[in-house]
Order: structure tokens, then sequence, then C-alpha cells
């Protein structure tokens, strides 16, 4: 799982994951509380369920990442980046090798 996360976002390697919880949405944290969330979708578009999702407390850390395999609308992009998401956009792992 740590390799996978290492994949998945290239400046997240050499920090150790000590924790990816279940059920529910794939979670990493670094020691240092940094989260990364992968996520395998098209698109995201600022909705009112975003902005949720985003703000609840399991999610708060001094450094926090979304790892899309697709694109972020205009206004998620600048709503994230007001509430301190960092954005992977359009990631392939194939892509690295």
């Amino acid at each position: 799982m740590e390799e996978s996360l290492d994949d998945a976002v290239p400046a997240r390697r050499g920090s150790p994951r000590v924790q990816v919880p279940a059920p529910g949405p794939i979670l990493g944290r670094t020691a240092s509380g940094a989260v990364l969330i992968p996520l395998p979708v098209d698109y995201v578009a600022w909705t009112e369920r975003v902005a949720r999702r985003g703000e609840q407390a399991d999610l708060n850390g001094p450094d926090r990442g979304l790892s899309i395999s697709g694109r972020v609308s205009p206004r998620a992009q600048k709503e994230l980046a007001a509430r301190t998401w960092k954005l992977y956009e359009a990631f392939s792992i194939s892509a690295e090798r």
C-alpha cells in the first residue's frame, strides 16, 4: 500500500505512511500528519457535498492533497486551494513508469 501511495504522488516519496484506514475512501496519512486522498474520477466540480467532505475533521492536517486521475473544474480548483488542498490532476501511474 505504501508503494502505491508513493506512486500516486511522486512528491510524497520518502514520507512514511503510518495510517490507511478502512472502510470508506482510501486515505493516506504520513507520520507528520499530511493527508493524501487518491480519487479515481474523471472530473470534480465544486458542489456542497465536495465542500462538506473537504472540511471533515478527519481530513485536517498540516498538508492535504488530492491525487485526481481526471480534471478539476476551475471553481473547484479555486475553492480547494482556498481551503489549503494541493491538487495533483490527471495523474496516471503508468505515465510514471
